[in-house]
């Protein structure tokens, strides 16, 4: 906004791009990991991003960075996410991928940590395209019987509503 801003006013954009940012904490270099992406972005609609010499580079949006995690989900390619909710016992993530391993491959894992005050994790695992609901509801059952409890199981391919 500070660069558009400035261009519209007939300023010159050949100066440092950290020269004309207001803010000068709130960009980001081309090299920058996710998680400082993801925490720097996290309360900006878009943030500049600047190469090694401090040159303007780009502009990453919001959309963009939850296109990367929607990849890396595998939203588009898998069939059903299923989210599991453990204590902080030790091993539960190895016993759900034995036990998913056993029928299929895992597309993609995310664990989510609550903050509460019971500690729970909720696992995300998303099986890939492919799976039938007879092997979904094989590997669920099996979970469940291994006393990991399956809350929510969602078929990736139905129209949302």
């Amino acid at each position: 906004m500070h660069i558009y801003r400035h261009a519209a006013n007939g300023g010159s954009l050949s100066e440092p791009v950290t020269s004309l940012i207001k803010n000068q904490t709130k960009f980001i270099s081309i090299n920058s990991s996710f998680f400082e992406v993801f925490f720097t972005i996290k309360e900006l609609p878009y943030i500049a991003v600047i190469n090694d010499q401090g040159e303007f580079y780009g502009i990453l949006t919001h959309g963009k960075l939850l296109g990367v995690l929607q990849d890396a989900w595998n939203v588009d390619s898998g069939s059903y996410v299923l989210t599991i909710a453990t204590g902080e016992v030790p091993g539960s993530l190895t016993k759900i991928t034995k036990i998913i391993d056993k029928h299929t491959t895992i597309a993609s894992l995310i664990t989510m940590d609550s903050q509460a005050e019971d500690y729970i994790r909720r696992v995300l695992v998303t099986l890939p395209a492919g799976i039938s609901e007879e092997d979904k509801n094989s590997i669920v059952s099996n979970l469940e019987r291994k006393g990991l409890r399956v809350i929510e199981v969602e078929h990736l391919k139905l129209p949302k509503k």
